[in-house]
């Protein structure tokens, strides 16, 4: 059904808590020596943003290879999470194998097999719709 009718009318979400976006703007304010524009703006270019009403999420496709010549071991980096990190790893795109990010500062790097943190997402998920 096609409408000249423009008036939309959208729906909000009424939900406990900070809102996961306006967490992350107030950490890039108050703990990043990188401003939340500059940064936002190069993960839409050669990244990945996710923004749900639930979760927000930067990131981008890595090969965890160093050495050249090496097959490519390519794995999703999460540079910044904040919210319903379940209802985030559901959203990434793609069939990769595993996911890497870094703890606070520590400087870091875990890797984990993306499939089992996916199944663990969808277990919680499970849980929580049925109470």
């Amino acid at each position: 059904m096609m409408t000249k009718d423009l008036a939309l009318q959208y729906v909000t979400w009424d939900r406990p808590g900070p809102i996961p976006i306006d967490e992350t703007i107030k950490h890039y304010r108050t703990k990043s020596l990188v401003p939340f524009d500059l940064e936002l703006l190069e993960y839409m270019r050669n990244g990945i943003v996710i923004s749900l009403p639930t979760a927000f999420g930067m990131g981008r496709i890595i090969n965890l290879n160093k050495e050249e010549g090496e097959p490519l071991r390519l794995a999703f980096f999460v540079r910044w999470a904040c919210g319903n990190l379940s209802d985030l790893v559901l959203a990434i795109p793609g069939d990769l194998r595993e996911i890497a990010f870094c703890r606070r500062e520590d400087g870091k790097m875990r890797i984990w097999p993306l499939r089992r943190l996916i199944e663990l997402a969808k277990r919680k998920r499970k849980e929580t719709q049925n109470g």
